[in-house]
């Protein structure tokens, strides 16, 4: 008899006129429509029926989603032997089949769920209702997972359970099998040839996932739940918290707004940047031994392995190839990678490859042999056209639509993008480049926001400059930039007021305070920018440095086990008010195995490869995290030297299995980190695309290879920056002896108090009226810190508080305390607080060091006395409010301190 293979042609039915095809959707927008609601049970009644057939079977959900790796078994080729399949699985990383081959994987698991839908589940229904059952069915395509927009776990994969109807009982309670595949047969996944994957590299630390363990599969575990013994572990567990924790701290500069922007940023500069194919496709090197240019960093793949590690966390069956297709969110997610596939193809059509290196890739692939080169011609194996078993090849995928499906992008037959009966192109463009700006332009809205305040609002009124007293500048007595920036700025937003403030400079040359004065009171719309931007000659646009960190590193270096690249800004010279936690920027994941599991080789190569040294290389765009430091006033402007100065502070820590690997193991990775700066220009048009142009390497204070900076220990304080070469010495002057306060922060002073020495502390204005809020308190904390012992700078409780002076305007108190490190508040002094004290517009504290005590003034007047408990001088400066929100504060966003 004759062998069979299963004919992978797509769904057929459901097609419309004009080779309209229906749509994969986004599975919230998806579900949640009632439009949809027989189609969402037929595909979780499908989806569960198909994870029910025995694992045995060919064309059960263990064997299709054992293609992708363990346990390394052909399928639906007979005569392929165990020998030709062992330690080898048929899926390809880090070279130019990766998109391809992936396309009709999702289409086998697309087909096999439909099949289920129609042959199985639609026949149950009354006669009746048969017809609307089976064109829902007809319609349904696979759903994708926008982690980019949406920044959570789907909703339909949330819940252990799922109401479905099933005739003839109506709605029924099922195990949802979105939210984990569990082996039917009630076997550990051992029984079918599931194996442990070990990490051995260090001998004193020895971890090991315990996958043939598993009845089930398991998502972003806990490293208690996946230890052997776990009953969690052998059963399952999903902690879809974790994952959107994960995927939303990838801004975390405020901790109370989180962020999901990071992807949706990378996807937006991997679909705007010029890239051949192969650049876009895989983390592999378009030539091989080579290392991409910086600005060639971004890919496709990249992406896709940070949602891998941002959903499987340390152990979950998603962070490891073998592994990864029993979580079944794992096609929800290849979905979105395809759909993205899909856009880019639609906007370069013409870019495609014939001829490319393997890559070193660290599993060997079933059917390619290690020398073999990559073609537009290479079998696609395990997926075969039709029962002959004539196998797809990527030229024959290449275009998705002729297999049946779409995404709501791609539908190039409706009638808007029609022109007298023709395909309008054009149009068509225009509207997909519409979609991307909406969707994934986080830093272009950042950036158009600043100019509709630079172009579109020249009637909003700008009040008048504050002075102050003993900083130097033009005009006499004016604040330097940034404090006028606080001055002018409305409902706390410094930047805009900054932007506003900039005028007619260009894009790097910093802002003098006089400058600044001159644009701010001027009637004349504002064209221009601030330092780092600036607004094109028609209005309608802005040009914007735009930076990227670019990370590369051998992907051997820890013997083929996959790794997490954690990026931060450590806060050298600042400590964070509330909790002292460092700065996460973002990650990279390297999405890898190891060559030897259960003392068996699986990629013989490996070893070879690991002696080339093979890197990978992935990028982070970071404007929006610039963005936010901004917003946060941690940061004045997008300038090169004043980000230089911040990202001097880089730092970057490298977990293996969730564990901080030695120094001895980072030493061996060769990992670099480069800052460039691009130019981008962005268009308040969306139809328009944003190009990137220029590349520049900005060289930073950062040993590559290493984890932590090598800036200068007793450098200046990066939370002021400093000016960039070539800004003059009026520039310099200016802010020499004045520093930079944001709310919620604290800073080292650059020269602290003498005994007998004076400190002020300015705000750009003052409100008296009460804040709404159950405890109203704004206050000043003048602190010292012992730099030369060895306490952890970043806790908050080491610091002595010499002086806490408080405003409590509901209580109409001014209050002064004291207390020493690790100790309890010493006996407030309160004294009634008078609004009288109030001179200026733009009030001024100041504190005298007296030796035995010190002595506070208002705008010139004394209001208070606190006798001096501990003989040591203010080193650093705190400014805080009580209320949670921290908008309530009764002075300006930001303080200029100065020790005269």
């Amino acid at each position: 008899m004759v062998y069979q293979y299963y004919p992978i042609t797509g769904i057929k039915a459901g097609w419309g006129e004009g080779g309209a095809v229906p749509v994969r959707q986004e599975i919230d927008e998806w579900s949640k429509d009632p439009a949809n609601a027989k189609q969402v049970d037929l595909f979780l009644h499908a989806l569960r029926r198909f994870q029910d057939v025995p694992p045995g079977q060919r064309d059960s959900y263990f064997q299709v989603a054992g293609i992708h790796g363990m346990p390394y078994k052909a399928w639906d080729e007979p005569d392929t032997s165990d020998e030709d399949t062992k330690g080898k699985a048929y899926c390809t990383h880090m070279n130019a089949l990766f998109p391809p081959w992936h396309r009709p994987y999702l289409l086998l698991y697309e087909q096999q769920i439909y099949e289920i839908m129609i042959r199985d589940i639609v026949p149950t229904f009354p006669e009746g209702e048969r017809k609307a059952w089976r064109h829902a069915a007809d319609t349904w395509r696979l759903p994708f997972w926008d982690w980019a927009v949406t920044g959570k776990v789907p909703k339909l994969a949330h819940d252990a359970l799922a109401l479905i109807t099933i005739p003839p009982r109506g709605k029924t309670s099922i195990e949802n099998p979105l939210h984990k595949f569990r082996m039917p047969n009630d076997k550990p996944m051992e029984s079918e040839g599931v194996r442990t994957i070990p990490d051995r590299t260090d001998p004193e630390n020895p971890v090991q996932y315990f996958y043939g363990a598993c009845h089930a599969s398991s998502r972003s575990p806990t490293e208690i739940q996946t230890r052997k013994d776990s009953k969690e572990w052998r059963e399952g567990v999903v902690n879809n918290e974790l994952v959107e924790k994960a995927i939303t701290d990838h801004i975390s500069i405020d901790p109370k707004k989180p962020q999901h922007g990071s992807a949706a940023e990378m996807v937006y500069y991997l679909l705007n940047h010029s890239l051949s194919y192969e650049e876009f496709a895989t983390t592999g090197p378009p030539v091989p031994g080579e290392i991409r240019g910086v600005d060639k960093m971004i890919n496709l793949e990249f992406i896709h392995n940070n949602i891998h590690y941002w959903v499987g966390g340390d152990g979950g069956h998603m962070s490891q190839i073998p592994v990864a297709t029993f979580d079944p969110i794992f096609w929800l997610h290849h979905c979105n990678i395809d759909r993205l596939f899909g856009i880019w193809q639609q906007l370069n059509p013409d870019k495609w490859f014939t001829s490319g290196d393997q890559g070193p890739f660290d599993q060997k692939i079933i059917g390619i042999k290690e020398t073999d080169k990559v073609t537009n011609k290479t079998p696609l194996r395990p997926f075969h056209k039709d029962s002959k078993g004539t196998v797809y090849t990527p030229d024959e995928v290449r275009d998705h639509i002729p297999l049946g499906y779409t995404y709501p992008e791609i539908q190039p037959w409706k009638p808007e993008f029609q022109s007298q009966g023709r395909f309008d192109r054009e149009k068509y463009i225009k509207y997909i480049t519409d979609v991307i700006n909406e969707k994934y332009g986080k830093a272009r809205k950042k950036a158009l926001m600043i100019l509709d305040q630079l172009t579109n609002n020249p009637d909003r009124g700008v009040p008048e400059l504050p002075k102050m007293a003993g900083v130097s500048g033009t005009p006499e007595g004016s604040l330097p930039a940034m404090a006028i920036a606080v001055a002018i700025a409305e409902e706390g937003r410094p930047a805009f007021a900054y932007a506003r403030a900039g005028g007619k400079v260009s894009p790097d040359q910093p802002l003098h305070p006089s400058q600044a004065a001159q644009y701010a009171n001027s009637a004349e719309p504002v064209v221009g920018a601030m330092p780092g931007m600036r607004v094109g000659l028609d209005g309608e646009s802005i040009k914007s440095n735009y930076y990227i960190l670019s990370v590369s590193f051998s992907r051997f270096g820890l013997g083929g086990h996959p790794f997490n690249v954690e990026i931060f800004l450590k806060p050298e010279d600042q400590l964070q008010a509330q909790d002292g936690k460092k700065d996460f920027i973002g990650s990279v994941y390297n999405f890898s195995q190891p060559a030897i599991q259960d003392g068996e080789e699986v990629c013989s190569s490996c070893t070879d490869v690991q002696a080339q040294n093979a890197k990978m290389s992935a990028c982070l765009p970071i404007n929006l995290f610039l963005h936010r430091l901004i917003e946060q006033d941690a940061l004045r402007d997008l300038s090169e030297g004043v980000v230089k100065d911040v990202l001097n502070r880089l730092h970057w820590e490298v977990r293996k299995y969730g564990r901080k690997i030695t120094d001895t193991e980072l030493a061996g990775l060769d990992l670099n980190v480069t800052l460039s700066r691009h130019i981008a220009t962005y268009s308040t048009d969306s139809f328009q695309t944003t190009p990137f142009t220029e590349n520049t390497t900005v060289q930073l204070k950062t040993a590559q290879g290493a984890g932590t900076s090598n800036a200068d220990a007793n450098a200046s304080s990066s939370q002021r920056p400093k000016p960039d070469a070539g800004a003059g010495a009026d520039q310099s002057q200016t802010v020499s002896n004045a520093q930079y306060l944001a709310l919620d922060k604290t800073i080292r002073l650059e020269k602290a108090v003498p005994a007998g020495g004076t400190i002020i502390v300015q705000s750009a204005s003052v409100t008296l009226d009460p804040a709404n809020v159950r405890e109203d308190s704004t206050g000043i904390s003048f602190m010292h810190f012992d730099e030369s012992g060895s306490a952890d700078r970043y806790d908050e409780s080491n610091y002595d508080v010499l002086l806490s002076v408080s405003f409590r305007r509901k209580e109409n108190v001014f209050r002064l305390n004291s207390k020493a490190a690790h100790g309890s508040w010493d006996r407030q002094d309160d004294l009634r607080l008078h609004t009288s004290w109030f001179k200026t517009p733009s009030p001024r504290i100041e504190v005298r060091d007296m030796q035995d005590k010190y002595e506070v003034y208002v705008d010139g007047a004394h209001v208070g006395t606190r006798d001096k408990k501990y003989q040591k001088s203010i080193t650093h400066v705190q400014y805080w409010v009580k209320d949670d929100d921290q908008t309530t504060s009764m002075f300006s966003h930001a303080l200029v301190v100065t020790v005269p």
